[in-house]
C-alpha cells in the first residue's frame, strides 16, 4: 500500500499515487497515438485533469513542428510526426522527470534533431531527463551521467566524459568505438606491460590501488 515518490524521496499514501505519477511522463519507442486529430492528442493530459487552457499544447505543437497538423488525422501520420506528438503530449503535461525510451530510433533526421534539440531545452529548463538509447552520440550531446547496463546490470557510471575517456571495461571500450584497447598488467611504479610492450603510464593513484588489488 505505500507508493515511493522517487523524485523527492517522499513516501506518500495510496490515494497520492495520481499526484505523483503526474511527475513523470513516458515516451516510449512506439509511440501512442490515439484516435481524432493531432491537436486532441497532443491536448490530451489537459482535458483528462479538466484543464481548459489549451495555450500548453499550442505551444508543445510549435515546438515540435507540428503546428499545421493540428486539424490532421493523428492516424495516418508518419512515424517521425507520430513520434514527435508522443513528445508534444509529454511537454503539454509538464512533469517533473521525462522518461525517454529510444526516442529517435529509426527516425527521420528532422525527427531526430527536433526531439533531441527537445531533451535539451528541458534539461537546460531544470527538468529531469532520463534517455535510454543506443545511440552514443545521442547519449554524448544530452547527458550528463551515464549508465552502461548489460544483462540488467549497471556495469559503470559516472559523468558522461568521464565513462566516454575511462571505460571501465573491454565491453564498454569496444562500445564506445576506442579504437587501441591493450590487455595487460599497470604495475606499482606506473608501468604498464602488455606482452613484449613496456609503457610508463601517467596513472591516477586509485589506479595503481585497484591493480595492487587484482
Amino acid at each position: 500500500g505505500i507508493f515511493y515518490d522517487d523524485i523527492n524521496g517522499n513516501i506518500l499514501k495510496r490515494n497520492e499515487k495520481l499526484r505523483a505519477r503526474r511527475k513523470i511522463t513516458l515516451v516510449s519507442q512506439q509511440p501512442a497515438v490515439f484516435s481524432g486529430s493531432v491537436g486532441y492528442n497532443i491536448r490530451l493530459p489537459l482535458v483528462l485533469r479538466g484543464d481548459k487552457d489549451f495555450l500548453p499544447a499550442l505551444d508543445a505543437a510549435r515546438a515540435t513542428g507540428l503546428e499545421n497538423l493540428l486539424l490532421s488525422d493523428a492516424k495516418i501520420l508518419s512515424g517521425g510526426e507520430k513520434q514527435r506528438l508522443s513528445v508534444a503530449r509529454a511537454l503539454t503535461a509538464n512533469p517533473d522527470v521525462y522518461l525517454f525510451d529510444e526516442p529517435a530510433a529509426n527516425l527521420d533526421p528532422l525527427s531526430v534533431k527536433i526531439i533531441d534539440d527537445t531533451m535539451l531545452r528541458l534539461k537546460n529548463a531544470g527538468k529531469t531527463v532520463v534517455l535510454s538509447t543506443h545511440n552514443l552520440m545521442q547519449a554524448r550531446k544530452i547527458a550528463d551521467d551515464i549508465y552502461f547496463i548489460s544483462a540488467g546490470r549497471i556495469i559503470q557510471s559516472g559523468p558522461a566524459e568521464e565513462v566516454f575517456s575511462k571505460p571501465g571495461s573491454n565491453l564498454i571500450a569496444e562500445f564506445t568505438g576506442t579504437q587501441n584497447i591493450l590487455i595487460g598488467f599497470l604495475n606499482a611504479d606506473s608501468t604498464f606491460t602488455a606482452g613484449k610492450i613496456s609503457i610508463f603510464a601517467v596513472a591516477a593513484q586509485e589506479l595503481i590501488d585497484k591493480a595492487r588489488e587484482t
